[in-house]
């Protein structure tokens, strides 16, 4: 939060601290027990409906905004401004010379970039970790995509499966030729995708498959990475488009400067001196940097 914002300061120096609670779909500047303080001019309590995620969980890299909403709405117009002060920063070595790149807002770590991309090359989809090299390709027999719980928090992820809804990962065990294909693999998450929409998993949760992979529209500048469509699949076959899977990797070098490559539109990285993301991007996993570039990220947890 902004420290010059006086409806903020009135409410610690009352409170000793700022406290939010989350009732249902709502979520409100409280004291320690729970109790919706003023934050409007006309000394109302305003309480924000927030959109949880496909897992009705609210992530961490969403809480920048909701304090905004709260201490700066149409409903409510105090004059605050919640301060964002998102910055890309050097984290632990990846491997030799090469550091994770860590999203941070006003110093406190909310994302990271993903180490892993997805391309189309001769009908096969190439699973490829740009951190290790590993590239690991799936069957064109199993391009379809269902929705499964993957954690005991009832989370859903897509995994790869047939058009029956046979999965890839159980299929492996008994294949030789895919039997080494590590499980980390199995798993394509939300925040890997150039979404044209939002869907929600948890309510797609079937054994067959909800989607497939097609191949995209190569660009010519990106020595032969075609990109991995995903559409809608429907009863007479092919839907609306829900995404495209990611083929990003950026990472900062040994100097301290952040490289980054989009393999869909290039086949080799840039490397830039600024660090700054000049703003949070259409939603809160999306991170607009050097006023042109989209980064697509991983939400941490506290």
């Amino acid at each position: 939060n902004d420290e010059n914002d006086p409806v903020l300061q009135k409410i610690q120096e009352e409170k000793g601290g700022l406290y939010f609670t989350i009732e249902g779909d709502y979520i409100y500047i409280s004291d320690e027990e729970g109790k919706c303080l003023p934050v409007c001019k006309d000394g109302s309590c305003y309480k924000y409906q927030y959109t949880k995620n496909e897992h009705d969980i609210l992530e961490i890299s969403e809480i920048s905004t909701i304090i905004k909403n709260l201490t700066k709405t149409e409903q409510c117009s105090a004059p605050a401004k919640a301060g964002q002060n998102f910055t890309l920063q050097k984290g632990k070595e990846l491997s030799d010379n090469i550091y994770q790149a860590d999203i941070m807002l006003n110093g406190k770590l909310v994302a990271t970039l993903p180490k892993i991309g997805y391309c189309m090359l001769d009908d096969q989809l190439v699973i490829h970790n740009h951190v290790t090299e590993e590239e690991i390709k799936i069957p064109r027999d199993f391009h379809y995509l269902k929705v499964v719980k993957y954690s005991s928090n009832d989370d859903c992820q897509l995994t790869f499966c047939n058009f029956l809804g046979n999965e890839f990962f159980e299929h492996k065990k008994y294949d030789s030729q895919y039997s080494n294909v590590p499980n980390k693999y199995q798993y394509i998450s939300l925040n890997c995708m150039k979404k044209e929409y939002k869907p929600n998993f948890c309510k797609l949760l079937n054994d067959k498959p909800s989607f497939f992979i097609a191949k995209g529209t190569t660009n010519q500048d990106s020595s032969g990475h075609c990109p991995a469509d995903v559409f809608e699949l429907t009863k007479s076959g092919k839907g609306k488009k829900m995404a495209t899977l990611i083929d990003q990797f950026g990472v900062f070098n040994k100097e301290g400067k952040f490289q980054y490559c989009d393999y869909h539109t290039k086949a080799d990285y840039d490397v830039y001196d600024s660090y700054k993301i000049n703003k949070e991007y259409k939603t809160t996993d999306e991170f607009l940097f050097n006023d042109d570039i989209v980064l697509y990220t991983i939400p941490e947890l506290f």
